[in-house]
């Protein structure tokens, strides 16, 4: 998927009480649940303002490694880094669970700091 609008910050934003019947800045779904502080008429869905925040959190690099994840069947609950998904990864040196989105970045960050393309 390519981003074609710049970044969102999802603490630019402020929860609406009620749903609004207008179309997300982002991509243009309706209706939409927060607004742009700062008086910009800009609107967020659900959608977009819940995949903002998780790509906004990202563990330090190099602090886990992925070698030492194993996949598992057990139910291990929530992501310990975005706290959105469900865990389906674990590493039991690093004591941490982790949802198969973050595994993924973590591998992307070895393989780019290996030269891996």
């Amino acid at each position: 998927k390519v981003q074609t609008t710049a970044p969102v910050n999802p603490a630019d934003y402020i929860a609406l009480p009620v749903e609004k019947d207008e179309p997300c800045h982002a991509c243009g779904r309706r209706p939409t649940s927060s607004i742009k502080r700062g008086g910009e008429k800009k609107y967020l869905c659900y959608d977009c303002l819940k995949a903002a925040k998780r790509s906004r959190v990202q563990p330090l690099p190099g602090v886990l490694d992925h070698r030492t994840f194993s996949r598992t069947k057990v139910e291990l609950g929530r992501c310990d880094i975005c706290g959105e998904k469900r865990a389906v990864y674990r590493s039991r040196e690093g004591r941490t669970s982790i949802c198969d989105q973050c595994y993924a970045r973590l591998v992307r960050e070895w393989n780019g700091r290996a030269g891996v393309r």
